[in-house]
């Protein structure tokens, strides 16, 4: 357990990094015209990608941690750690975003493999 909590915790990355989580958002708006705020639901249009996980506390810049916010609950969440109540209140919204990171990354998995519908690799 300790091994593996400092493997988790030794992390070289130094900088916040959220280019491809804003491209991948930005697509998602070209395409369906619609991303919502992960902590509100409200539609948004212009948004920042919020740390989850604040990078403060953890530096981690994984997808499933960078999610669209609205700007100015971004702002007002700064470094906090969402509430549980909160987290379980916008679960679906969470889950939803993980799903299209997921389907996302499986896509471009296959078109880089060369695969056809999942075949062969």
């Amino acid at each position: 357990m300790e091994r593996v909590l400092n493997e988790i915790l030794d992390s070289p990355i130094t900088e916040r990094n959220i280019a491809e989580s804003k491209k991948l958002y930005r697509d998602i708006l070209s395409k369906n015209g619609t991303v919502y705020c992960v902590w509100t639901g409200r539609k948004i249009n212009t948004y920042d990608i919020d740390h989850v996980i604040p990078f403060s506390v953890w530096k981690n810049n994984d997808l499933w941690n960078l999610l669209p916010s609205d700007s100015k609950i971004n702002n007002q969440k700064r470094d906090k750690i969402p509430a549980p109540e909160l987290i379980e209140k916008r679960k679906d919204q969470i889950i939803d975003y993980w799903q299209l990171i997921h389907e996302t990354q499986t896509a471009r998995d296959r078109s880089s493999s060369g695969c056809v519908h999942g075949i062969g690799r």
